[in-house]
């Protein structure tokens, strides 16, 4: 994490953080990032939720920054 990101987690009491890629189309199109406020490693069945959630998202946000980009024109 980045000093901004690590003061962050300082100041809201997260001790740990992971981030996930959120795809479209082999693209990135954000970051999932998850915190938490005990000391404890994440454990197979929430990494693995937390990239179902990132798989589902991908293609939502890609929808949504085309809708966007239609309504720029």
């Amino acid at each position: 994490a980045d000093p901004a990101e690590r003061q962050w987690m300082t100041v809201e009491g997260m001790t740990t953080m992971i981030g996930i890629p959120v795809l479209a189309a082999g693209n990135v199109v954000g970051l999932l990032e998850s915190f938490r406020i005990v000391p404890a490693p994440w454990s197979r069945l929430q990494l693995r939720h937390a990239r179902i959630i990132a798989t589902v998202l991908g293609p939502v946000i890609s929808s949504l920054q085309g809708h966007q980009q239609q309504q720029d024109r």
